[in-house]
């Protein structure tokens, strides 16, 4: 026979229909991160499209260097269509949801949940810090979850307690880094 009692001296209680939110923003496209990702990503279209055509006038007789053309263009025309949606982005005034609560971390559409993330902390950048998590598993790089604006350090400092304070006892296998990261270069 199983014992479906649950021992509830030890488990928090979460409001699934109201959690407490530990970070609540967006991401616009609208801003000058959007503006000048789109703009950089359109210039390198027009270069890899410069390069193919430099190419085929200047060396076309070789097959080799017929197909890296080929590539170039290909790539150039996938540059210039990502440009073309990150320019729509930025004209819709388009936002992604980042959120971080008692379930988890929310970034658009996606959801983690605390069980699936491994660690949970910050990257410092000049103008502010972003939020980073890594999830369980092998395989699974950083993510980071830059918001407009960027986090001030206090904020962090109250993000990272607050999460840290909450998954201590439900999810003692998370690692919660209170100092953000500076980026590397490796």
């Amino acid at each position: 026979m199983i014992d479906r009692r649950m021992d509830t001296s030890t488990a928090p209680l979460l409001d699934y229909a109201n959690p407490t939110a530990f970070f609540d923003g967006a991401y616009r496209y609208r801003s000058w991160n959007g503006v000048m990702s789109t703009a950089v990503t359109a210039g390198l279209g027009a270069g890899l499209l410069f390069a193919r055509n430099r190419i085929f006038t200047r060396l076309a007789p070789d097959p080799t260097l017929w197909w890296i053309g080929q590539g170039l263009g290909l790539l150039g025309v996938a540059a210039l269509l990502a440009a073309g949606v990150g320019l729509v982005f930025v004209l819709q005034g388009y936002e992604r949801l980042v959120r971080v609560t008692e379930h988890g971390v929310t970034h658009g559409r996606k959801h983690w949940p605390w069980v699936r993330v491994a660690r949970f902390g910050g990257m410092k950048y000049t103008n502010g810090i972003a939020i980073t998590f890594q999830l369980r598993g092998r395989g699974h790089g950083t993510r980071i979850l830059v918001t407009t604006p960027l986090l001030t350090a206090e904020r962090f400092a109250e993000l990272a307690s607050g999460v840290k304070g909450f998954t201590r006892a439900t999810y003692p296998d998370l690692l919660v880094v209170e100092e953000p990261e500076i980026p590397s270069s490796d």
